[in-house]
Order: structure tokens, then C-alpha cells, then sequence
């Protein structure tokens, strides 16, 4: 099995709309992935508790019967859609990909 983790911190304001506008429609489209990746056998999408600094905003957390699973979620066009309308919110990400 492979966890895949992912976090961002997102733009103040980005394409006309609040950060926490931008948050909840990323919680979204992310959450939608479930109906249209068969490979993606677990998803959680977390929104940061504000009170401490020096955390990001929103974190994904995945779950893959393989590597094979990952590659086909991350290349899967519903997938990518999603990863386009993230990239122009957000000011940084992280991500962490292990085996258990």
C-alpha cells in the first residue's frame, strides 16, 4: 500500500476569490476524485485549525494499492484538472509518498 500526503499554503486572494473560497473548492474537487479514480482507494482532505503558525492550509491524505495506483490517479485527466486549478492558488506544497 502507498500513502501519498500532500499539503499546500493558498493564496490570500487568487482567480477573484478569498482564500478560504479557494480552500473549500479545492476540499471539493479533491473529494469528487473518489467517484472517478477507481485506484484511489482512500482519500481524506483536512482543512487547517488556524491557531498556530508556520502550518499550511489544507492537506490531502491517500491511500494506493501500489505505486502503479498513484501513477494512474496522477496522470488520470479528472486528476489533472484538479492539480491545475490548484497550482494557481497556492504559494507552496509539500508532499510525502511511503509504503506501509
Amino acid at each position: 500500500m502507498i500513502r501519498h500526503i500532500v499539503m499546500w499554503k493558498v493564496k490570500e486572494k487568487a482567480l477573484g476569490r478569498s482564500k478560504e473560497e479557494n480552500i473549500e473548492e479545492i476540499k471539493v474537487m479533491l473529494e469528487n476524485l473518489k467517484n472517478e479514480i477507481p485506484e484511489l482507494k482512500e482519500i481524506e482532505v483536512g482543512i487547517d485549525i488556524p491557531s498556530l503558525t508556520g502550518s499550511h492550509d489544507i492537506v490531502l491524505y491517500t491511500v494506493f494499492e501500489d505505486e502503479k495506483g498513484l501513477d494512474i490517479y496522477q496522470k488520470h485527466p479528472k486528476h489533472v484538472e484538479v492539480a491545475q486549478f490548484i497550482r494557481q492558488v497556492v504559494t507552496d506544497r509539500a508532499c510525502v509518498d511511503y509504503n506501509i
